[in-house]
């Protein structure tokens, strides 16, 4: 009897983000996409909209919210015009749409953003699952690739995970492999990081390549460079920059301590403005700046690398938010705060480990993350460390490049 091998049981997705444009050459088939249904459900299509949503504000957003019951959404189902004598139509469309929401709050889906695209493999181990790898090469089969459609719009990821679990007759969501797309090759700045005295070594070896390469800031690193032929050492982070054709780096040092200048990139900090940088961190509110070489007008957050004592940038426009966080699901007024640099208070946000805690929100320029508040005394006093901790960690629903556009 053959030897069986390890394999997946659950099947993969890998979703690479490709931008906010069609690469070339796939436009027309994006085009031609329609939204797919499982036979059982084709008589939902009517009631449905191309991304395999209802057109219902209130229940698309009672989707993504991770405390939602079956219950609850077949209540608010029985409100909406579907023909109300026909109870087995009303039980497909509940089913229907709770198995969505069960996809939607998977953590990996929430950064799928909607008006992005992505390309998607769909990759099932082999049919059936459970056949030794020896067996299946001696029956001419392959690990089953689902090309049927490679580039997707955000707003139909959900439609086509959904499909995929039907059509390999799947229960749970097929585990998530979110490829983070890379900014830079290495030999774009190769030359100029090793003239500085960086080596890929040092990077790797300290866990900062990936992050230099997807154009993040680096953590603190210590390293030597040349200077009229003496070593002089230096501690700080480095980031690259995209200047037309060529790849720059670019070194921020590490501060004794933080110098708040009177104007930045074109605007000017008021005495409030500065004591809010000093005391919080965070200037607060998003700005309008200028590119000092291309006179560009943009929106940015400023903030504090408290690493580094800099100032440091994030472009607006390189910032999503979600509209999920923790299990809580935001209203476009939350959003909207969110996005013009304010900050939130959201109750019932869910820990790693299950215990659910408040805490006040901000995006966080400093930090390249969402701020949660320190809670207060008496929430701190009920919240085990493991909870304590995960507030404190990066959000991975806050996507974004921490380089700011070099401008920092």
């Amino acid at each position: 009897m053959a030897k069986h091998t390890n394999l997946p049981k659950t099947s993969t997705i890998k979703i690479k983000s490709l931008g906010e444009t069609i690469p070339e050459g796939e436009q027309l088939k994006e085009q031609f996409y329609e939204m797919l249904l499982p036979e059982e459900y084709q008589e939902l299509r009517q009631y449905l909209g191309n991304d395999g949503f209802l057109s219902n504000d209130e229940i698309s957003a009672s989707l993504r919210d991770g405390r939602l019951l079956k219950e609850e959404l077949t209540q608010k189902l029985s409100a909406l015009n579907l023909p109300t004598e026909d109870i087995v139509l009303q039980e497909k469309m509940a089913d229907y749409l709770w198995e969505l929401h069960q996809i939607i709050i998977d953590p990996t889906v929430e950064e799928i953003s909607a008006n992005q695209y992505y390309q998607v493999e769909a990759i099932h181990p082999f049919p059936g699952g459970e056949q030794g790898k020896s067996e299946q090469e001696e029956m001419g089969q392959q690990p089953v690739k689902d090309r049927s459609l490679q580039i997707v719009n955000g707003g139909l990821i959900i439609n086509f995970i959904h499909n995929f679990k039907k059509a390999y007759h799947i229960d749970e969501t097929p585990r998530i492999d979110r490829v983070k797309k890379t900014r830079y090759q290495w030999q774009d700045a190769q030359s100029s990081l090793e003239k500085m005295g960086i080596s890929r070594d040092l990077l790797a070896e300290s866990g900062n390549l990936d992050r230099l390469l997807r154009g993040e800031k680096t953590g603190i690193i210590d390293f030597k460079t040349d200077f009229n032929g003496q070593e002089i050492p230096l501690r700080g982070k480095v980031y690259l920059v995209r200047d037309r054709n060529e790849v720059i780096p670019y070194f921020q040092t590490v501060k004794q301590k933080l110098q708040i200048p009177d104007q930045k990139l074109g605007y000017s900090f008021s005495p409030e403005d500065k004591d809010e940088l000093a005391q919080k961190g965070e200037l607060g509110k998003r700005v309008e700046l200028e590119d000092p070489k291309t006179k560009e007008k943009f929106k940015a957050y400023i903030g504090v690398d408290q690493e580094t004592n800099a100032l440091t940038i994030w472009r607006a426009d390189r910032v999503h938010i979600p509209m999920q966080i923790k299990g809580v699901t935001l209203s476009k007024e939350q959003q909207q705060t969110l996005e013009q640099g304010g900050a939130i208070r959201l109750s019932g946000l869910m820990s790693e480990n299950g215990q659910k805690y408040d805490a006040d929100i901000q995006i966080s320029a400093g930090r390249r993350k969402f701020s949660f508040s320190p809670p207060s005394e008496a929430i701190k006093q009920s919240m085990d460390a493991r909870t304590a901790k995960d507030i404190t960690r990066t959000s991975d629903q806050l996507q974004g490049t921490s380089a700011g556009g070099g401008l920092q």
